[in-house]
């Protein structure tokens, strides 16, 4: 290892990748990874680091905890399921042999059964404890954790000091504060949707409870009453459920949930984003049982895909900075904390926001603003193939109010931000996302200096989509 002591004789720990010392000793791990014949893929160092390490074992210098460098450590969904096998009482430091042999031995062929679940394992892989040992070790690395996470080449012996053990305490980007908003919010940014986002997302992470609706006892995740995939309002409003009922739910509302719906709509909240008022009004009413709701839910998530097309036209003809106004970055520069919390319900006495500066949350307002318009693109592809939304977006109405709203956006100067414009545009020509996202910062200083609306160009988009509701809403 190049220059591995410093003056003093001790050893150099750690190196900054990009000085001159740290470039070398990458050549170095490079060098290794030929000798080791591992190709020079996504991953390639911490392959190399676990396959070069000599006892496969490592002490965690925090708490002196040993664990295993090697992917055996089931994830937490995966433990969480392994643990409503009966009798189950496995941690974060068991490691999958162990887990596996415990349950055969106690369950027998029930054991099996359940293992195979969890893990998927074929009916080729012959029933025995060792073959499911090699088999989910081998093809289910994706359900596993090592117990220390590589940091090479800027760590000495390729791994970091603290392991799964103290990861949280020593990573603050691991607290459980930071872990729930990481999991859970991108969607809002994908779906457009109005509502705190910040604030919904860094309430979402919940505690074992029992789950209202099958009454077993598990980890509570927190359930959309109203789904943002289905034009709903991201807010820090949640029912616990437990992930397997949350999972079957997916994107489907039952009568209860559209009754709670209307009933928090009638106390002053709001439930619905911008974009699917219209189609929330048009048919929040109709439906009297729970395969009404399903319709329902059924006929707003074809309407969403209607409104994300829309959008995307606009993006894609150059416009950014028209539905940038109905982004709300602001939400990033604010922490939350919630008084009281009781994550096995969701429930708090009161919301506690701090403002922070704009050096401190402006990449996540950038962030946030880049994976929104990236996420356009990525519903266009899906649109292609839909019967449905081609031939609305092709009906003859349609297309004439939205080549009216592009008019506007084209020859309205005065209410454009045209700086705001050119930034976006050159953003997204960038490969680089660090320098994409260097750039939105910019737009969006911009669009704070000089907050430009082009309203005649807003009238006609809620027409447009107005007149999109109604055709899709004729279907209930």
């Amino acid at each position: 290892m190049p220059h591995p002591y410093k003056a003093d004789g001790s050893v150099r720990w750690v190196v900054t990748g990009n000085s001159s010392i740290g470039l070398q000793r990458r050549r170095w791990w490079d060098r290794k990874r030929e000798e080791k014949g591992i190709p020079k893929d996504r991953g390639w160092l911490a392959e190399t680091a676990e396959a070069i390490h000599p006892t496969g074992r490592k002490v965690c210098q925090i708490c002196g905890r040993e664990m295993s460098i090697h992917y055996v450590y089931p994830r937490g969904r995966y433990l969480e399921k392994l643990n409503e096998i009966e009798a189950a009482d496995f941690t974060i430091f068991h490691e999958i042999g162990y887990i596996v042999e415990k349950i055969v031995d106690r369950l027998g062929d029930k054991g099996y059964y359940s293992i195979k679940r969890i893990f998927k394992v074929p009916d080729a892989v012959p029933r025995g404890k060792e073959d499911y040992i090699r088999y989910i070790t081998e093809k289910c690395r994706t359900k596993l954790s090592p117990g220390s996470m590589s940091d090479a080449p800027d760590r000495f012996d390729g791994y970091h000091t603290y392991n799964r053990c103290c990861r949280k305490e020593q990573d603050t980007g691991r607290h459980d504060e930071n872990l729930g908003r990481y999991i859970e919010d991108r969607r809002a940014y994908e779906h457009w949707a109005d509502g705190d986002w910040k604030a919904a997302s860094w309430l979402m992470r919940g505690e074992r409870g029992v789950c209202p609706r099958c009454g077993r006892t598990a980890i509570l995740t927190a359930d959309h009453i109203g789904p943002i995939s289905l034009g709903f309002r991201h807010r820090p409003k949640f029912q616990p459920l437990c992930r397997a009922c949350n999972s079957a739910k997916n994107n489907r509302m039952m009568l209860v949930d559209i009754k709670q719906l209307i009933s928090d709509e009638q106390s002053g909240e709001e439930v619905i984003s911008w974009h699917s008022k219209d189609i929330w009004d048009l048919l929040k009413d109709r439906p009297r049982d729970d395969l009404d709701a399903a319709r329902m839910s059924k006929l707003m998530r074809t309407y969403h895909h209607h409104v994300m097309e829309t959008l995307y036209i606009i993006s894609a003809n150059g416009y950014k900075d028209f539905p940038l106004n109905f982004l709300h970055p602001e939400y990033a520069y604010y922490s939350v904390e919630f008084e009281n919390l009781d994550r096995r319900t969701f429930q708090y006495e009161r919301m506690v926001k701090k403002r922070g500066t704009k050096k401190q949350y402006g990449n996540n307002a950038a962030r946030y603003v880049r994976i929104a318009f990236e996420s356009l693109n990525a519903y266009h592809s899906k649109t292609l193939d839909n019967r449905r939304v081609r031939q609305i977006m092709n009906d003859v109405e349609i297309k004439e109010r939205i080549s009216v709203l592009l008019d506007s956006l084209e020859n309205d100067l005065e209410f454009n931000n045209l700086r705001t414009r050119k930034l976006l545009e050159e953003s997204f020509g960038q490969r680089s996302l660090e320098k994409r996202e260097s750039l939105i910062k910019m737009a969006l200083d911009e669009l704070e200096e000089r907050p430009t609306r082009n309203h005649k160009a807003e009238a006609v988009l809620a027409e447009t989509l107005s007149i999109i509701a109604r055709k899709i809403a004729s279907g209930f």
